[in-house]
């Protein structure tokens, strides 16, 4: 499924992004309502795999961060991404290795997971 994020300012300016594939899990306003998280799941057999975006609603830009592209690019599930304040996000992932085997053993047997905190730009 294409997921699609319509978006108006506060001046009532409409702009529809277009951020990819997969199935729209979680969604989640910083406390200043300026940023939106959205975590998308991507189903894979057994298992799944999550990508993070951060939307600046006043910008209407995806926020780039180095820490978040390597979340994203582990190809991990995020079992957990929440705010922790305006600009720190904790995600949490399994621990585990990544490939598809080690995933669907630690999804069968509820495995351990840790919390990633991520720092974003102000």
């Amino acid at each position: 499924m294409v997921i699609k994020v319509n978006l108006k300012s506060k001046k009532n300016e409409y702009k529809t992004l277009i951020l990819g594939r997969g199935g729209l899990s979680t969604t989640k306003y910083n406390d200043s309502k300026n940023k939106i998280l959205l975590l998308i799941n991507n189903r894979e057999g057994q298992i799944y795999r999550s990508n993070i975006l951060i939307l600046d609603i006043n910008k209407f830009l995806l926020v780039e961060n180095n820490e978040v592209n390597n979340i994203n690019n582990l190809g991990a599930p995020i079992l957990d991404a929440n705010w922790k304040s305006d600009n720190i996000i904790c995600v949490r992932v399994p621990i585990s290795k990544y490939d598809y085997d080690s995933l669907a053993s630690w999804f069968e047997s509820d495995g351990d997971s840790k919390t990633i905190e991520v720092k974003l730009s102000k």
